[in-house]
């Protein structure tokens, strides 16, 4: 059992696509955890605000993951192997808090970074990759930096930390963009690389970054032929109204668990009632709000949305783009993962990439 919450933690938190016998195991790594966690992963639980018996795939990625990342991003990996070995609640404790301050240290970093790197990508608007550079950047975050430029601006993004004549460059890319395949192609350029389809990391001389930034961008758009990208989300179905239900979310939990290669489906549902709109998150960068549908009424979230709070408030009603998780009393929780004014849902589905089915009670 030990073994497997090790399997499960890593699998999510490195992202690995869940199919296959990774989902096999990552799902029984999952249940071990909720059953019987190691004491260092039930300290980290506690402490970051996890109900241990409820955890899934993506408490593991998006809370304890990252608060196990951030030892390594801001100061020594060892910090978080300690804690996954040790047998000793109180140390387990000790260790859970530093991380909990890490991943806060790690957050503030990576808005900066993120701030700095905008402002440096509007520079070069009709880059088909954004390329940024800085020496204020610490090597830990650029990759984290990089992922938020790529859902930003949708094309493939590269952040590099300069320390002292050498930089260090993160990459994520887009589909149809095999970003270390691109880097293979600039192998003259460059110190060292590695990576896939996805991510991608390497070393460039910084006097070559002009030169490599000139490269990438040539290469990015003969691989898109040309095509600007459009970020779309694929809609899985629409589904009426009366079927939106806690039944539902038990339903849908058949077919977790879900992340990388296995996301949850991607529901659109037409003119909802929008209200108790905030702005949530350490930058109000986030939406709570609630939304009834037909008879019901659930909590939902938009990340990373906080700069719609206004446009939704005025709007009161949307057609969205939601997934659906269980909460803590088994009520139903939407994620709003799209949304717009009513009747723009045939928008929404023109950019889904494939025809939505109907979902009818």
């Amino acid at each position: 059992d030990e073994l497997l919450q090790l399997v499960a933690l890593a699998t999510v938190a490195d992202v690995v696509p869940l199919t296959g016998a990774n989902r096999v195991l990552t799902r029984a790594g999952l249940e071990a955890l909720n059953r019987a966690p190691l004491i260092g992963v039930r300290a980290l639980a506690e402490r970051s605000g996890l109900k241990l018996g409820r955890i899934g795939a993506g408490d593991v990625g998006f809370v304890l993951g990252p608060r196990l990342n951030a030892a390594g991003r801001i100061a020594d990996a060892e910090e978080a192997l300690r804690l996954l070995l040790t047998e000793d609640p109180a140390e387990a404790k000790v260790l859970a808090e530093s991380l909990e301050q890490r991943n806060t240290e790690r957050q503030e970093l990576t808005r900066q970074v993120v701030a700095g790197a905008r402002g440096r990508a509007e520079e070069r608007p009709d880059a088909w990759v954004t390329i940024v550079a800085d020496p204020a950047w610490p090597a830990g975050v650029v990759g984290l930096g990089a992922s938020r430029l790529v859902e930003d601006y949708g094309r493939p993004a590269v952040v590099i930390a300069i320390d002292g004549l050498e930089g260090k460059g993160s990459c994520r890319s887009i589909a149809g963009v095999h970003i270390a395949e691109a880097l293979a192609e600039c192998d003259d350029v460059l110190l060292r690389h590695g990576g896939h389809a996805m991510a991608a990391g390497f070393s460039v001389a910084i006097d070559r970054i002009p030169e490599l930034m000139g490269r990438l961008d040539a290469i990015v758009r003969d691989r898109l032929n040309g095509v600007r990208p459009v970020p779309t989300i694929r809609v899985d179905a629409e589904i009426a109204p009366d079927l939106l239900t806690a039944k539902l979310a038990v339903e849908l939990a058949s077919l977790e668990p879900c992340g990388a290669g296995n996301p949850r489906p991607h529901l659109l549902v037409r003119d909802v009632r929008v209200y108790d709109i905030r702005q949530v998150g350490a930058d109000s960068d986030h939406l709570r709000c609630k939304v009834t549908v037909g008879r019901f009424t659930f909590d939902a979230m938009a990340f990373r949305r906080g700069d719609h709070a206004e446009a939704m408030t005025d709007a009161g009603r949307v057609d969205a783009v939601v997934t659906i998780g269980s909460g803590m009393r088994g009520f139903v929780e939407l994620e709003l993962r799209d949304f717009g004014p009513v009747g723009t849902a045939g928008e929404m589905e023109r950019l889904s990439r494939g025809a939505a089915p109907v979902l009818v009670s």
